[in-house]
């Protein structure tokens, strides 16, 4: 379970880094809707996701200054969500276009 999680250690010690998978899947909606290429849902999904993710867990960070023994649940519901909607907004921007 620990591997699962590992990529998440990163954003627990510094939330604000949160913002960089968020700003790379907006932008990644910005330039398909530029470009007219179609919506990308799943882009805008996971940017919003990982937005929220990142102001979540910066008032986490604040808050567990002042908890003894923190138990981090809300991880078991969080890490999975922004997992799938990353991996769906990837899928859409590097799937197969048709030819012609």
């Amino acid at each position: 379970m620990e591997i699962f999680f590992a990529p998440l250690q990163v954003f627990l010690l510094a939330p604000p880094l949160a913002l960089i998978p968020a700003a790379i899947f907006a932008g990644w909606w910005w330039r398909a809707r530029e470009v007219d290429r179609g919506p990308r849902r799943w882009c805008l999904t996971a940017a919003v996701a990982w937005l929220s993710y990142a102001g979540w867990e910066s008032w986490v960070w604040i808050w567990l200054r002042e908890v003894v023994a923190p138990i981090r649940v809300d991880l078991l519901l969080l890490g999975p969500l922004l997992y799938l909607t990353a991996g769906l907004a990837v899928h859409e921007q590097f799937r197969a276009r048709p030819v012609g």
